[in-house]
């Protein structure tokens, strides 16, 4: 049930970010004369909502629709993050009744977001230009992602546990999300292409909601493995002394 809450927060999150890649990096292509399509690749999930909702800008001012979408963008990051909160929260108190979000949290949120498309998206341009180097672009960004998410978990709830206690859970989230990169790039995209035709807008949506609810897994999974390791060394330590 988290999961799928999350998975729809993700989603919801996922919309006004696509029309940021597609309006925003549109300008950028622009102005480095680079079409648009090679940087919206490059973004792995968002990238493929980008190109669903790319024809909702088209005939619109670039700027307007960047402007109107970042705005929203940050109201819908907060929700996500307050999910996120409340999931952590769960998993280590059992209660989600204080749970708030901080402008600290929410600015190093966003930050750890834009760091992870720009991971995705880097190692993504490295795994076309050499073999070796997208072997070790992918080890890069397993560490980067770990670390993104060590970084989050800290601004999240997690009791009295010190950053060495959340490195589990960070490696989790991060060979999770990169499994479920994998699932979209082999499964998830023909999923995507069969789906459109056979069922159309609400095909499309179906498979991309069951790519979210992966991650939301992953995030959950990742909350609980280190509220769970904590718990466990804890009682440990208090059955030595």
């Amino acid at each position: 049930m988290l999961a799928g809450a999350l998975g729809y927060r993700l989603f919801v999150f996922l919309l006004p970010l696509s029309f940021l890649l597609v309006s925003g990096l549109g300008l950028l292509a622009q102005a480095l004369g680079v079409h648009s399509n090679a940087i919206v690749d490059s973004v792995g999930l968002a990238g493929k909502v980008a190109k669903q909702v790319e024809g909702a800008s088209q005939g619109a001012s670039n700027w307007w629709v960047a402007l109107t979408s970042f705005f929203v963008l940050v109201y819908v990051t907060r929700s996500l993050l307050r999910a996120l909160a409340i999931v952590q929260a769960l998993a280590w108190t059992g209660s989600a009744a204080s749970v708030k979000v901080k402008p600290r949290a929410l600015a190093i949120f966003g930050a750890a977001a834009i760091g992870q498309l720009a991971l995705v998206a880097g190692v993504g341009a490295v795994r076309h230009q050499s073999t070796i180097g997208g072997i070790l672009a992918l080890i890069v960004l397993v560490l980067g992602l770990a670390g993104l998410w060590l970084i989050v978990s800290l601004e999240l709830p997690h009791a009295n546990a010190r950053w060495k206690d959340l490195i589990p859970g960070s490696l989790f989230y991060a060979i999770g999300i990169f499994g479920v990169e994998i699932f979209n790039v082999l499964i998830l995209s023909q999923l995507i292409h069969s789906k459109s035709s056979t069922y159309g807008t609400l095909g499309i949506a179906g498979a991309l909601l069951l790519g979210l609810f992966l991650a939301g897994r992953v995030m959950v999974g990742a909350a609980v493995l280190n509220a769970t390791l904590y718990e466990r060394h804890a009682r440990s330590s208090s059955g030595h002394t």
